[in-house]
């Protein structure tokens, strides 16, 4: 089987195999691999441009995060929590997590999150990959509808604002990454992710 040029990796340790196996068909669908790893720092430097997923569940995990984030400052990193009080968000999120995968949440979500990180690794700008661009969170939750393929008129909906107005902010957001449009930025996309393959 030839890998899709695109095709984003999530690289996880083994120990997470049986918290994330109901991701996995949701996954692959959308194009994305999970790798599961012995050793998570080795595998990192082979994948560039991938996500770790990393467990959070206890405090000798959520520490793996920040030597994670020290060792490859580049690296999207996420940490995976099994949390209905949220501390383990939290810790995971304090100790530099770019975001959570919660597997008391649905499968779908877990998409969603992976390609938000992946999405702001992609856009880091070239003199600082690492470096995600001065978008705000809601610039990013904006690209994330335009790359899940939602109209104008949806994205108007669920930022309250009126579709004029979004087509200014969509200019001012495609400006800001420099494409012009929702194709410039598929393809920017693409051409990044292919670069970190």
């Amino acid at each position: 089987m030839t890998e899709s040029p695109t095709r984003l990796n999530v690289i996880a340790p083994a120990c997470l195999g049986e918290a994330l196996s109901p991701h996995v068909f949701l996954l692959e669908k959308q194009d994305i691999r999970l790798v599961l790893t012995a050793d998570l720092s080795c595998t990192l430097r082979e994948h560039r441009g991938a996500v770790a997923a990393v467990p959070a569940f206890t405090e000798a995990e959520v520490s793996v995060i920040s030597s994670l984030r020290a060792a490859f400052p580049g690296q999207a990193v996420i940490g995976v929590v099994d949390d209905v009080s949220g501390n383990q968000t939290y810790a995971a999120m304090h100790a530099g997590a770019h975001g959570v995968l919660n597997i008391q949440l649905p499968p779908s979500r877990a998409v969603t999150v992976i390609h938000r990180q992946a999405a702001r690794l992609a856009l880091a700008t070239p003199d600082h990959p690492g470096a995600a661009p001065a978008l705000s969170v809601s610039d990013f939750a904006v690209l994330e509808m335009v790359i899940e393929a939602r109209s104008t008129r949806e994205m108007a909906r669920r930022f309250y604002c009126s579709e004029r107005t979004m087509y200014r902010r969509l200019k001012d957001i495609y400006g800001h990454i420099g494409v012009d449009g929702r194709r410039g930025l598929l393809e920017l996309l693409a051409t990044r992710r292919r670069a970190f393959s």
